[in-house]
């Protein structure tokens, strides 16, 4: 063969590298039913994922196993396993807990002890794919640990956590041995029970539900759940509901995987009379498709049934919809029409109720676009409420005054900022003057405390970092030694407040 000739690798290479995917498994398929069966089947075998190791089980038989965690789950309840030492300490911090003379260790509390071994051989029988086995057990530990309340029957408050396990991917092992092991029918009628109470938006159980079921099973779900939306309907109305339903929550999840926004949405606005929750996604998906007819339809829909204001412990979504939002986004949907002053009136109150000065900047906006004499006259209004609840409304009144660029105003009360109440606008003010004496980026030789104020103001999204990066129209038109100069008065002003009442030091002193 001549040195520069090819051979036979690389012709074939080149013959099949501008071959796409779906050719190259063409041919691949066809060369494998060509070859004789003894080869055909050395090659699949190859192709197979490798057969998973059998974990040893410590139990002679599931039998004895399950008849054992059932007498365990029978005692916890009636607090054979409770442990009050064991309460006081896991009720502490884990920071505290290591400065006790005495630490409690938690291989002494017998419980823990007994949800260790118990869970342990749950794993290995779903490991070794006894899925029916793995099932019941890890069902039984979940009603005694998720469902229940193991603060009072165990004297841990989160026993998973204390074992160093984490909840979510045994409940995630649950559903996949749940699955194997029972009929279709069987499975979405156990799993959906399991899953009702526990449904939380910082969960992943209803995503993990619906990841493990095929489109079919989709379908077949959303039959079964539109059957109990049905039964729902026909109920009586409560008149303020706590939470979605987990059967609604999953209802819409699943018409959303499948592309079925249309069904997705019509339920939401079956039910929004009966969960108020349910408007802000209506109404968040017309704002964001510009349907401002909508969100002013729904809005008023949902301000006709929400309470005029929201209460200072609202909690969303177990209190329903925020009307202040409501709100907010019909004022959103006025401006967009062009009506200014009825985006001014509808979101006035939200001011009102809430009194903070991303809510006033947005109000004196509004009110600008309607008249000048109304933007004037809510400013007068506002000056005269912070000057009477001086000094506790400091903060916001140093807000005020530094989103209207009034710089030398501050630099005159900062003499008379010299207590408690004063603390928060002082540490706004310290961090305005830093960013003005050494710039908007931050710098290599920056020291520790610098790095940090320029790393929240870029992310953070606590309220004084986002009034700094957001709504501070232009920084004081001061030297840089001047703006270090009233830092370090601020600083020093900081610190003698905290030594005063009681401190010996200040972190930013």
């Amino acid at each position: 063969m001549h040195p520069n000739t090819p051979d036979s690798v690389t012709l074939l290479q080149l013959h099949l590298q501008d071959k796409s995917t779906d050719e190259l498994i063409a041919l691949l398929i066809d060369l494998v039913q060509q070859v004789d069966e003894p080869t055909r089947q050395q090659f699949l075998d190859q192709l197979a994922p490798p057969e998973p190791e059998a974990v040893d089980l410590r139990s002679p038989s599931p039998d004895i196993f399950l008849s054992q965690l059932a007498a365990f789950a029978e005692a916890v309840p009636q607090g054979d396993y409770f442990d009050k030492e064991a309460q006081d300490y896991f009720e502490e911090p884990p920071a505290w807990r290591a400065s006790r003379t005495y630490k409690y260790k938690p291989e002494d509390h017998a419980g823990l002890n007994a949800l260790r071994h118990f869970l342990t051989e749950a794993d290995a029988y779903f490991q070794n794919e006894r899925y029916a086995v793995a099932a019941t057990a890890y069902q039984t530990l979940l009603a005694l640990t998720l469902a229940g309340n193991p603060y009072r029957t165990l004297g841990v408050r989160h026993p998973f956590r204390e074992l160093g396990q984490d909840a979510d991917p045994i409940v995630k092992r649950y559903l996949m041995a749940l699955q194997q092991s029972r009929p279709a029918a069987d499975f979405y009628e156990t799993a959906l029970n399991f899953l009702a109470p526990l449904d939380h938006p910082d969960r992943p159980y209803i995503d993990d539900f619906v990841s493990l079921l095929e489109p079919n099973q989709q379908v077949e779900v959303c039959v079964r759940l539109e059957a109990w939306a049905d039964e729902l309907d026909r109920q009586e109305m409560q008149t303020f509901p706590t939470g979605l339903p987990m059967q609604l929550h999953l209802l819409i999840r699943l018409y959303t995987v499948q592309g079925r926004v249309d069904k997705a949405v019509a339920v939401q606005h079956r039910f929004r009379h009966r969960y108020t929750m349910l408007y802000e996604t209506l109404m968040a998906g017309h704002e964001m498709a510009q349907d401002w007819p909508a969100v002013i339809s729904y809005g008023q829909e949902a301000l006709a049934v929400l309470p005029p204001k929201r209460h200072p412990n609202f909690s969303a979504p177990r209190d329903g919809m925020d009307p202040t939002v409501v709100r907010a986004q019909m004022a959103r949907a006025y401006e967009a029409l062009g009506d200014p002053q009825q985006a001014f009136d509808i979101y006035e109150p939200v001011f009102d109720n809430l009194f903070d000065y991303e809510t006033y900047a947005t109000a004196y906006r509004l009110a600008g676009l309607a008249s000048a004499e109304q933007a004037q006259e809510l400013r007068r209004r506002v000056f005269i409420k912070l000057r009477r609840d001086l000094p506790s409304s400091g903060y916001m009144f140093c807000q005020v005054y530094l989103g209207e660029g009034q710089f030398e105003y501050i630099e005159r009360l900062l003499d008379s900022m010299n207590n408690y109440y004063y603390l928060e606008a002082l540490e706004l003010l310290g961090s305005m003057y830093l960013l003005t004496a050494f710039g908007s980026e931050v710098k290599p030789k920056m020291g520790p405390y610098l790095q940090a104020l320029y790393a929240k103001m870029a992310e953070s999204d606590e309220e004084p970092f986002r009034f700094l990066r957001d709504h501070l129209p232009a920084k004081p038109d001061i030297t840089r030694s001047q703006a270090i100069k009233h830092a370090d008065f601020i600083y020093q002003q900081i610190m003698e407040i905290h030594i005063r009442n009681g401190r010996k030091h200040y972190a930013t002193a």
